[in-house]
């Protein structure tokens, strides 16, 4: 289900050190798992159905490269700022008018914190620096915040065919 170390260490720190550094851009997005959720998080919007929406997306060249990707359909990455509890989303899929075709979804984790990915089928992942989860995108799934040390989670969500 999941691989660790995915990338080599100097495709990993460069690009944690991009998701991480002080001119990335990042933009609140009023809504986690369904747009108003009641929660907010802050994104970068890398690539949607057919078109790049950042400057950026040639530095995911040696994510991509390493990945079994045919088409992608979606690129985000996603910032969620440590909270006080665990605060767990709800149940979603990335791409509801893609629900009924074989799609996947791959879950790229920048740094590690106490925060999770759980599916409705009881499986557990837990955000570790460098780890590549992928699986069916018709199969739900949900995120959670974290409460480490860690001020943020930062996570790279990939759908494609």
């Amino acid at each position: 289900m999941y691989k660790d170390n995915f990338l080599d260490k100097k495709d990993f720190e460069e690009l944690q050190g991009l998701l991480t550094g002080h001119i990335f851009p990042w933009y609140l997005l009023d809504g986690v798992s369904y747009p108003g959720d009641k929660n907010i998080q802050m994104i970068h919007g890398f690539y949607n159905h057919g078109a790049s929406g950042s400057d950026f997306m040639s530095q995911l060249g040696p994510l991509i490269n390493k990945m079994d990707i045919f088409a992608l359909l979606r690129i985000k990455a996603n910032l969620l700022y440590r909270t006080d509890k665990v605060i767990e989303h709800g149940w979603h899929t990335d791409i509801n008018h893609a629900k009924d075709k074989p799609y996947k979804t791959s879950i790229f984790y920048i740094n590690a914190n106490n925060g999770v990915t759980k599916f409705k089928t009881g499986e557990v992942v837990e955000s570790v620096a460098n780890r590549l989860v992928t699986f069916p995108g018709n199969k739900e799934h949900t995120g959670t915040t974290n409460t480490c040390d860690e001020p943020y989670r930062i996570l790279l969500n990939i759908n494609y065919v």
